[in-house]
C-alpha cells in the first residue's frame, strides 16, 4: 500500500456487508418565477450524527435497507419516521483510506485504484 503523510485525508465508504449503499433523499421541481425555467432539486435525508459522522463527514446520511425503500417513498420528510428509519452508519458502513489522488481533477475517473486501500504514515 503507498504512504501518504500531509493534508486532509481522504477515506472511502462502503457498505460492510458489499451491497449498494442506497441514501435516502427527497427532490422536488419548481418554476423560476421570472423566467418560468422548471429546475429539479434533491437532497440527501439525514439522520443524527454519529461518531463516524461527527469525524468524518459533516452530517450523517441516511442508508436505506432494500425492506425500507417503499415506506420511505410513502413518508418522506416525515422526521419522526426518519429518526427511527435506516441502519446507523456504524454498524452499516466501513471506510478506509485512499489516495489524495483522489481529489485531483487530474485523475482519471475510471482509475479503480482510486478507492484502493492505504497505509498512512503514522
Amino acid at each position: 500500500m503507498a504512504r501518504y503523510t500531509r493534508g486532509k485525508q481522504p477515506y472511502y465508504f462502503t457498505r460492510r456487508d458489499g451491497q449498494v449503499m442506497t441514501i435516502a433523499g427527497i427532490q422536488d421541481a419548481w418554476n423560476d418565477p421570472k423566467s418560468g425555467e422548471r429546475f429539479r432539486s434533491a437532497r440527501w435525508s439525514l439522520r443524527n450524527r454519529t461518531s463516524l459522522s461527527l469525524k468524518y463527514m459533516i452530517a450523517c446520511p441516511l442508508i436505506l435497507e432494500a425492506k425500507d425503500f417503499e415506506q420511505w417513498g410513502a413518508w418522506a420528510g416525515d422526521r419522526c419516521w426518519r429518526s427511527s428509519c435506516g441502519l446507523p452508519a456504524r454498524r452499516a458502513v466501513q471506510k478506509w483510506p485512499v489516495s489524495k489522488r483522489v481529489n485531483s481533477s487530474r485523475a482519471d475517473g475510471d482509475d479503480s485504484t482510486l478507492i484502493d486501500q492505504i497505509t498512512l504514515a503514522g
